[in-house]
């Protein structure tokens, strides 16, 4: 899931022109640019599309975060934990994976939705 939402959004904000695509991702390659993924859901949506996603879905964005965390998690620990921003424990389950996709689908529709507004 962590996968499909970075290429959603990466393609969504940098994909329309080739050049800034690989310039992105040779930046972040080397070090020189670390951009979240969900941070561009918010104040580069904004500015780019006139409206956040963590603004106008705010519980989804919420799931997202969370998402990103376990998906570090597991990666550089090997367990499906996370803490979310209080502090508190969870363990990813069932549920959990059926909310994220969840959030996963909306935000596949907020983002087809939205075009640049200069």
């Amino acid at each position: 899931m962590v996968l499909t939402v970075e290429v959603m959004v990466k393609r969504k904000f940098f994909g329309g022109d080739v050049a800034v695509g690989v310039a992105f991702e040779h930046l972040e390659d080397q070090g020189k640019m670390n951009i979240r993924v969900v941070d561009l859901l918010h104040s580069t949506a904004k500015a780019v599309y006139g409206e956040s996603f963590r603004e106008t879905n705010p519980d989804e964005y919420e799931l997202l975060d969370h998402l990103f965390r376990a998906c570090n998690k597991v990666t550089h620990r090997g367990k499906a934990v996370f803490r979310d921003d209080k502090g508190a424990f969870h363990v990813v389950d069932d549920a959990m994976l059926r909310r994220w996709w969840d959030a996963v689908t909306k935000l596949r529709s907020w983002l087809r939705g939205k075009r640049y507004k200069p």
